[in-house]
């Protein structure tokens, strides 16, 4: 699945959806508009567990109270809200933070995960980051606190917490190991637990660094473009 933005405005961002069954070569433009709600506010990852169920995260930045799952039992074609609790038993949480969605991912047609990132009303620079598991594809959730960050798993146990603080868990989260503190913002993308990359951006400055130890150094590389 691919999917386009094709505009925004009015707290909304609308997308269409591609689908391929070719590896790439052709492309299929599913229903567009295809729901009223996932038209609805930033979309910030997409994830698919079969051919038929998928998430969309979303990212209301306040204008919503709670927060925004949209599932697919279809391919993509309709789409529903799911209603989820706060990360925490406290009275009135969504009254005091505001909380989006990211990262959704998926280990099983059973089993994933996504992140939720909690800006405080009364202070834009307090966050609380969580990480939400689900083995039975959402009928029951575990929630953990999380480092913070874009995350990335190899697997239901192993993955990062992206931010200027890379972080690192072998234990599906529950515990987290502080990997480095970098003086940059990155987009991620590793292919193991050693070797990944990043386009490292500071200020007006952009560059494309390598890891080979799991994050824990960083390298420039200067890309060289053939003839």
């Amino acid at each position: 699945w691919l999917m386009g933005v094709l505009g925004a405005g009015m707290s909304h961002e609308y997308i269409a959806l591609y689908q391929t069954e070719d590896g790439g070569l052709t492309w299929t433009r599913l229903r567009d508009p295809f729901g009223v709600y996932i038209q609805s506010f930033a979309k910030t990852g997409m994830a698919f567990s079969t051919a038929e169920d998928g998430w969309v995260t979303r990212d209301s930045f306040g204008v919503q109270p709670g927060f925004l799952l949209a599932i697919t039992r279809d391919g993509g074609l309709t789409w529903e809200e799911r209603v989820m609790d706060p990360p925490e038993p406290t009275p009135g949480f969504f009254d005091a933070w505001a909380c989006g969605t990211h990262s959704p991912q998926f280990f099983s047609a059973a089993s994933g995960l996504f992140g939720l990132t909690c800006t405080s009303y009364q202070d834009f620079q307090t966050t609380k980051d969580y990480l939400y598991r689900t083995d039975d594809m959402g009928a029951t959730w575990t929630v953990l606190a999380s480092p913070g960050g874009a995350l990335q798993f190899l697997d239901s146990d192993q993955g990062w917490a992206l931010d200027s603080a890379i972080s690192w868990t072998d234990s599906a989260g529950r515990t987290w190991k502080a990997v480095k503190q970098v003086a940059w913002e990155g987009q991620f993308s590793f292919v193991d637990g050693r070797d990944g990359w990043a386009v490292a951006r500071s200020s007006s400055a952009i560059a494309l660094v390598r890891t080979t130890d799991g994050g824990a150094t960083w390298k420039e590389i200067q890309p060289v473009i053939g003839p």
